[in-house]
């Protein structure tokens, strides 16, 4: 089981998590130039445990972007992130953006954080809001998908332009022994 979190979920014992069957979690590094408080932290605590950690980003499409992928970068290091988890980049939000712009914008940021990362990120999105907002491109399946679709279905509905996920994101409102509330729950194909 997968878990992603985020300052929402303040403080976090791993030890618990990992004990409630959890083997990744992916932690949110920021939000345009806000950093998650909490990355650093979860970061660190979750490695020491043997938990696999990824990080995701949120970027914010109307700021500049070398400079969002700095601080994305900046971050990463700060918590002496080893390149041994994924990365992503959260699509849910267009700030205003829409076709070609949107798509631009997205496709742009990936290669800048690819370049200065030397990983090749992935795309967390939902068909809800990718499908309408950025279409079908010839480079987005071409990244791993993080998929989030909350239904009790076998499979989740997928974003336009892509026919398989590398983790589905299938609850919101999951409960895991050591996070306080709800939590989002993935599991990987």
């Amino acid at each position: 089981m997968i878990i992603d979190v985020s300052r929402y979920n303040r403080v976090i014992d791993f030890a618990k998590v990992k004990a409630a069957g959890v083997t990744e979690v992916i932690s949110r590094v920021g939000v345009g130039f806000n950093g998650d408080p909490f990355f650093g932290r979860n970061y660190v605590r979750a490695r020491a445990l043997g938990l696999k950690v990824g990080a995701y980003y949120v970027p914010k499409w109307n700021y500049d972007t070398t400079m969002q992928v700095e601080a994305c970068a900046a971050s990463l290091d700060g918590a002496g992130w080893k390149q041994d988890g994924e990365v992503w980049i959260d699509c849910e939000v267009a700030d205003g953006y829409t076709g070609a712009a949107l798509r631009n914008a997205i496709y742009n940021f990936l290669t800048k954080l690819e370049a200065t990362l030397h990983v090749r990120p992935g795309i967390y999105t939902a068909n809800w809001w990718w499908t309408p907002r950025v279409g079908n491109t010839s480079w987005a399946r071409t990244y791993q998908l993080w998929v989030a679709h909350y239904t009790t279905d076998i499979k989740p509905i997928m974003p336009l332009g892509w026919t398989k996920y590398a983790i589905w994101q299938y609850s919101e409102s999951g409960r895991v022994d050591g996070v306080q509330g709800n939590v989002d729950l993935n599991r990987r194909v």
